[in-house]
């Protein structure tokens, strides 16, 4: 496992530090292209997946290196290889199919088919652990909403390794992934200073809870359409094409 997580770090790598920053800057540019983009929504098909996501104007995607409220650079997660972002949970349409297996509350959801409509969860099957994301998405009002969406091309280590850890902070980084349930307020332009009434209103999901699902493999494509109505592939059969 050691070995594992040092190679998805990079530390295996002659000037580990030099491997990492370059890789930081990679993800702040691509986070920069899409927000130069102002993306209206993204479109992931796939085996079983046709979903489009819908983003808010003031919607920022973030990854790499991050700063805390004093001032100090810090990396919120090891490994990392995310952009990611806060969706307008209200256009969320279609079908989309999890790539790798998950955990809720210590119990494994494997093989989820999940169907959107008008933002929501109206139904959905899994091969195991149907009850335990049943009950899941019932904790509250937003818990069958979306509250993130990333991008992860399978240059990912994480991908790379073939393995599936069971620990959502080495999986959400193998693969494309959605969230149900809370969003990220520090995604949306001037969220963290918003009320609750002008979250709502952009879309912003509120939520009790919060978990990752891994929607992308080799044969995804991802197409962003921007608010001047552009169409730019992001990933093309799982790989990056920014």
């Amino acid at each position: 496992l050691w070995d594992e997580i040092f190679r998805m770090c990079r530390v295996d790598q002659a000037d580990c530090l030099t491997v990492w920053q370059h890789h930081n800057e990679s993800l702040k540019k691509r986070a920069a292209y899409l927000n130069q983009l102002k993306v209206k929504q993204l479109h992931f098909l796939g085996n079983g997946t046709d979903l489009t996501v819908s983003l808010s104007p003031q919607a920022v995607f973030k990854g790499g290196t991050d700063q805390s409220p004093r001032g100090v650079d810090f990396e919120p997660n090891l490994p990392t290889e995310e952009v990611f972002t806060t969706p307008d949970w209200r256009g969320t349409s279609g079908i989309v199919r999890t790539t790798r297996p998950f955990l809720i509350n210590g119990k494994l959801v494997q093989d989820l088919v999940l169907e959107f409509r008008a933002g929501e969860i109206v139904n959905f099957t899994a091969r195991c652990g149907e009850d335990t994301f049943r009950e899941y998405i019932a904790s509250d009002e937003g818990a069958k909403r979306l509250g993130e969406v990333a991008l992860v091309g399978i240059d990912s280590p994480v991908f790379q390794s073939g393995l599936v850890f069971q620990e959502i902070l080495f999986d959400e980084n193998a693969a494309c992934h959605l969230a149900v349930g809370q969003a990220y307020k520090f995604c949306i332009e001037g969220g963290t200073t918003m009320s609750g009434a002008e979250l709502e209103a952009i879309g912003c999901n509120d939520s009790t809870v919060h978990t990752d699902m891994m929607i992308s493999d080799e044969n995804t494509n991802v197409t962003a359409t921007s608010y001047d109505e552009k169409e730019t592939v992001l990933i093309r059969r799982g790989c990056w094409e920014i």
